[in-house]
């Protein structure tokens, strides 16, 4: 999140102070937002990762106070620039010949002028009045940064004159701030409601979606935690920490992406610095017949000057044309009723294998380049957790027990997988390589696929391994003995290569006479199919019977385990005894949830979900195939006492 905040923040700021034609009230306002942001990041993110990674929970008075105060007056700042940028919708919606004359430059800075004074002056008096109070019991705070009202808890002093400034600054911000952008969006939707057709309700409405999401990231949790913090129970609860750290994680974070989406102008200029040199056409418009749909993609040799010219003119959009063995190859697009196609038809060209064009997210290739930016995110985090949770049972003798083994098995399943996708997913989005060749995408195929049957298997052999620990305690070590674990994890391997090899050895006895075009980032058995001008019925009945037999197989092993375990727990004498043996199976539920609902979903969905819009089920797809390596090692890391210790004992060894 961190990375995301400072990152995203930063290129929209570069962004906007570098391109002459976003200096435009609306990009000031967001320009402000992303100032904001950032400094509401770095006043609070390091700490908290501190606290996280290395236990640094100590903090001086000082700096408690300055923390404090850089919190709420930013909080309040942001809270500011957003009625601003509510003022600008209705400004440009309801009073758009005036938009230029009332939004000059001159008010711009006065308003960005103001936010800022009215945020110091409001909240100025918060360190203040939280330093002359006194602390005589406990300097715990519960929480990972110094909220105003979590300090002024801990007083042994009168807080009357805290508490009802500190309400009165809330009900002023909050309640004031969004009476004046519900009165303004009530304004816009009056004035969208009576324009002549839905084309231009539909435009003018979509200018604003941008600024409603960015509203509901930040004033939804904020205004919970502002209740929770004055009514709730003087003891932090960790739902309420949880929702506390979002308010100032998610909006800063989530800000940049959602204007980078949503924003053509942004997406514009993104696009240039990222692939200056691409064809800005979108390789599915047809504008002017400048750009014909991509199908079929071709390579050929012997290109002829004439033949060239006709494919330089305006039936192509985009053509390479490396080098090869001392020969020219041209990959062209074009339909098959175009005069191209006719000319090769009579040509002595020779038709090689095709390869293939990943889209990336249909219906998104605009705004794939910011969605790259979070699974980038996912990507790093598979890597650097996976790594670290096999170095640490790697090397710490006492984690060499069953349910660490397979957390091992997991953890080197989770790396190949995240690095047979992300790569190229990545790589797709960001626009730099759409091709594939055959073989390579059907090795890409049966990685995605071997492995995911690998995953499922070890989270079977994790189900049996908690069934074991829980019902039959004394027997543990003696069931699930090293060569009982050699022998599990070989299964595993062996099934998952023998049931998946089939895959491309079925792909690959398939003809792709037109369509080469996959509208997937990755090669998905079923999406490769769909391809293909043959008969696809061994292929669609092999992957139905595979996807049956693991999902089906595995997830009534792990419900039977599980079935067994709460009928044996159930049993203990105590409480506190319960709780316990459930708390054991925590990080395996959650684990079992981000993997198998997501991954029924796309199966399904390939298979008869006509109605489902291809872009969530891609993206869905893709989500599955980078979430859980990256939230494993996390979720172990949290949940495990022994991981997260050994973790800790890392980090300070290197401090």
């Amino acid at each position: 999140m961190f990375f995301l905040a400072v990152t995203g923040n930063a290129v929209l700021l570069f962004l906007i102070r570098t391109e002459r034609s976003l200096h435009q009230p609306m990009f000031f306002f967001l320009a402000m937002l992303s100032f904001v942001d950032l400094i509401l990041s770095l006043s609070t993110l390091p700490k908290m990762l501190a606290i996280f990674w290395f236990g640094a929970t100590a903090i001086s008075s000082h700096s408690c106070l300055s923390q404090m105060f850089f919190i709420h007056a930013f909080s309040a700042m942001e809270s500011g620039v957003l009625v601003a940028m509510a003022l600008d919708r209705f400004v440009a919606i309801c009073n758009p010949l005036r938009y230029a004359t009332i939004l000059t430059p001159v008010v711009v800075t006065k308003i960005g002028g103001l936010v800022v004074l009215r945020g110091v002056v409001l909240t100025i008096s918060f360190p203040s009045l939280a330093h002359r109070l006194p602390y005589c019991g406990s300097h715990t705070i519960a929480y990972t940064y110094c909220e105003h009202m979590a300090v002024v808890k801990l007083a042994c002093g009168a807080t009357t004159v805290d508490n009802l400034y500190a309400f009165a600054v809330a009900i002023f911000l909050g309640v004031g701030d969004v009476a004046f952008i519900a009165y303004s969006y009530g304004h816009i939707v009056r004035t969208i409601i009576h324009f002549p057709s839905p084309e231009a309700r539909a435009k003018a409405g979509s200018t604003c979606t941008a600024h409603v999401c960015v509203i509901l990231f930040f004033y939804g949790p904020g205004f919970f935690s502002v209740v929770m913090q004055r009514f709730g129970p003087p003891t932090a609860s960790a739902a309420k920490v949880l929702l506390a750290n979002l308010y100032l994680l998610f909006p800063p974070a989530l800000d940049p992406i959602v204007y980078g989406v949503k924003t053509k102008q942004i997406r514009e200029q993104l696009f240039k610095i990222i692939s200056p040199n691409l064809c800005p056409l979108d390789y599915t418009l047809l504008q002017a017949n400048l750009c014909i749909p991509v199908s079929p993609f071709y390579h050929y040799h012997k290109v002829y000057d004439t033949v060239k010219k006709e494919i330089n003119g305006s039936h192509v959009c985009t053509m390479r044309e490396p080098i090869r063995n001392g020969e020219i190859m041209i990959l062209a697009s074009f339909l098959s009723s175009s005069p191209i196609m006719m000319t090769l038809s009579n040509s002595s060209w020779r038709l090689l294998q095709p390869s293939f064009f990943l889209i990336g997210i249909p219906g998104l290739e605009d705004s794939q380049h910011w969605i790259a930016l979070p699974l980038c995110v996912l990507y790093l985090l598979a890597l650097v957790g996976n790594a670290t949770i096999l170095f640490i049972i790697w090397t710490d003798p006492s984690l060499h027990q069953p349910m660490y083994l397979f957390l091992a098995m997991l953890s080197g399943t989770d790396l190949v997988l995240a690095s047979s996708t992300a790569p190229k997913v990545l790589a797709v989005l960001l626009g730099f390589a759409h091709e594939i060749g055959y073989t390579v995408c059907l090795i890409q195929m049966f990685f995605i696929h071997a492995f995911s049957s690998m995953e499922s298997g070890v989270l079977v052999a994790m189900a049996l391994d908690r069934y074991i620990a829980i019902c039959h305690p004394l027997r543990h070590s003696t069931i699930l003995h090293p060569g009982t674990i050699r022998h599990i994890g070989t299964a595993v391997l062996v099934r998952g290569l023998l049931l998946l090899l089939p895959f491309p050895i079925l792909s690959w006895r398939l003809v792709f006479c037109q369509a080469t075009v996959i509208g997937h980032a990755y090669c998905e058995h079923m999406a490769v199919v769909k391809l293909s001008c043959s008969d696809t019925t061994v292929n669609r009945a092999y992957g139905l019977a595979v996807a049956l037999l693991v999902v089906g197989l595995d997830v009534l092993a792990i419900g039977i385990s599980y079935a067994l375990i709460v009928q044996a727990v159930l049993k203990f004498p105590g409480g506190e005894a319960r709780l316990k043996a459930f708390s054991t199976c925590g990080s395996h539920i959650c684990i079992i949830l981000v993997f198998y609902v997501p991954g029924m979903f796309s199966f399904l969905t390939h298979r008869f979900g006509n109605h489902v819009p291809h872009h969530i089920h891609v993206l869905l797809a893709t989500l599955y195939l980078l979430v859980p390596p990256a939230l494993n090692p996390v979720v172990y890391g949290v949940k495990t006492q022994q991981i997260r210790g050994q973790v800790l004992r890392v980090f300070y060894k290197k401090g």
